[in-house]
């Protein structure tokens, strides 16, 4: 049976989250910051593309990138955290299980990923990045943050220190407007417009939420929080022209990378492919 398609002229915003997301202007800029390729750049562009929650980003397997018969990555199968309260030995506990496919959004995200995979060799446990933990992007983003407050960084750039109108109570310290899930609202907030056509269930169920009122509420947003115009929605804008991004293309891609025709083998660390060749030559002497 179909279900309802849930549609809401106006989405309400609670006054706490009155500065919860990232513009297409802001998030190009931060993007910018990144060179081609970079797994920082592909983990944001995880979260704020494909809805993933930052955890989920940094935990991707290279077998969760499902490639067409061309090679070019095409969906992303990964499991997304669903609670679930279950009594165990020690009481109640929490577990995630739930998995979920997802279409990439984003022609992009497309080349940036075929790139990184033939840059950055295979990691231990087949993990797509050497880091599977957020702290790598928090940190990244608190060292962008000191440049901007610094001055090294042109005054685009001052929208990094804009704080959330919300605090922790308690907490003596400034919880910035701009942060790795303010960019996982700009994508629930985009695809709710211009993707799924206002289907909030839709969203929900692609995106790995158990409850509608929780996308609703929490994650979609107006249109104009983002950039997002009502002529923009009616021309259903691409995302990539949204952000304006623009690829490289394929020519830039074949000049970039050496074609190798060898085995690589899995190693621990973040080492491009040419550095890795560099060291496993030098090793071998």
């Amino acid at each position: 049976m179909k279900h309802e398609v849930l549609k809401y002229d106006v989405v309400l915003v609670k006054e706490l989250w009155k500065y919860p997301v990232i513009t297409n202007h802001e998030l190009k800029l931060l993007l910018d910051l990144l060179e081609d390729y970079h797994p920082y750049k592909i983990a944001l562009l995880f979260i704020a593309i494909e809805g993933m929650r930052p955890k989920e980003a940094c935990q991707v397997l290279r077998k969760q990138i499902i490639l067409d018969e061309n090679g070019d990555p095409k969906e992303i199968i990964h499991y997304v955290y669903k609670p679930k309260n279950r009594i165990g030995s020690k009481g109640e506990r929490r577990i995630m299980y739930k998995k979920v496919r997802k279409p990439i959004f984003s022609n992009y995200l497309k080349e940036q990923l075929k790139g990184y995979l033939l840059y950055y060799p295979p990691y231990e446990f087949d993990k797509l990045f050497a880091f599977s933990e957020t702290d790598s992007l928090q940190n990244w983003l608190k060292k962008i943050r000191l440049k901007a407050k610094n001055g090294e960084l042109s005054e685009r750039y001052n929208f990094l220190l804009d704080p959330n109108l919300y605090t922790l109570k308690g907490e003596n310290k400034t919880i910035y407007r701009v942060n790795l899930y303010a960019l996982r609202r700009f994508s629930f907030t985009f695809h709710y417009w211009i993707t799924f056509n206002q289907d909030a269930v839709t969203l929900s169920k692609t995106f790995g939420h158990s409850r509608v009122d929780t996308t609703l509420q929490y994650y979609i947003f107006p249109p104009e929080s983002i950039g997002l115009t009502r002529d923009m929605i009616n021309k259903k804008i691409s995302i990539d022209n949204f952000i304006k991004l623009l690829p490289a293309g394929q020519k830039y891609l074949d000049e970039f990378f050496p074609k190798r025709q060898v085995s690589i083998p899995k190693v621990p660390g973040q080492r491009r492919l040419d550095n890795y060749f560099e060291f496993f030559t030098t090793a071998n002497k």
